[in-house]
């Protein structure tokens, strides 16, 4: 199942839509999924782009909306894998290998080592050591009470977090914000991400929704109507990051 692509003129960019076939077939699919492994909430991630297949990626959580994210795959949107704990052995040999997705999940790729692989391991159980302490405490849940961002709080990148363990320190993430509160802002920011300009926000709808691209990770698209809680994002692209952005800006 492939998806349908498109040819934005204004700066020859290909953007990937999902059908409506797919999306139905996505949903009910998604359904199953969520109910054979008792997850309280799934979502669509979004689809790596192979040269024989694609890859359909899923994630739920049972009960900690952050910390307990478990991530699956497909190929056919039938038959879901659930992916392996990444090592970070494995971590740092994902960013030496420069080949495409092929869409089958038994090939294996040959990495050359790098010598400074054995350094960047240990700074990085240095990170997770500092993570532990900046974690708060207790799971993490969706906030029910949030009711969307205002016109002028959606045309500013420090109004969208990043989904994940926060990478800066929790003083920062609190110190920098108005009125913070500890149980909601310590996730971190967009507008601190590097280099400056690598997220694209636009509105439309006439200035009612908000569309958030990357362009360190080209295909991921984040969308928000602003004053109401909708919000979501999707991943379509090679998987590849965006290695000359420096040079493009």
């Amino acid at each position: 199942m492939a998806s349908d692509d498109t040819l934005d003129h204004s700066n020859n960019e290909v953007r990937y839509l999902l059908n409506n076939e797919q999306c139905v077939i996505l949903k009910n699919a998604l359904l199953i999924l969520q109910n054979e492994n008792h997850l309280k909430k799934i979502f669509f991630w979004g689809q790596i782009l192979g040269l024989d297949n694609d890859y359909f990626i899923a994630y739920g959580y049972e009960h900690d909306a952050l910390n307990g994210l478990i991530y699956y795959y497909s190929t056919n949107c039938i038959k879901w894998g659930l992916m392996p704990t990444v090592t970070e052995k494995a971590r740092h040999l994902t960013k030496m290998c420069s080949t495409r997705f092929q869409g089958d999940p038994t090939l294996q790729i040959d990495v050359s080592l790098d010598v400074q692989l054995k350094q960047d391991t240990v700074e990085d159980k240095v990170d997770q050591q500092t993570e532990q302490v900046k974690r708060p405490d207790g799971s993490v849940v969706e906030n029910l009470t949030f009711a969307g961002l205002t016109a002028l709080e959606g045309r500013q990148l420090k109004s969208y977090l990043h989904l994940r363990k926060p990478q800066e320190k929790w003083v920062t993430n609190l110190l920098t914000r108005l009125n913070y509160n500890y149980a909601l802002d310590f996730l971190d920011s967009i507008d601190k991400d590097i280099p400056e300009g690598c997220w694209s926000l636009q509105s439309e709808m006439s200035g009612l929704l908000a569309l958030l691209r990357s362009s360190t990770w080209p295909g991921m698209t984040f969308y928000h109507r602003l004053l109401t809680p909708e919000h979501g994002y999707l991943y379509i692209g090679n998987g590849r990051k965006n290695v000359d952005l420096l040079f493009m800006m």
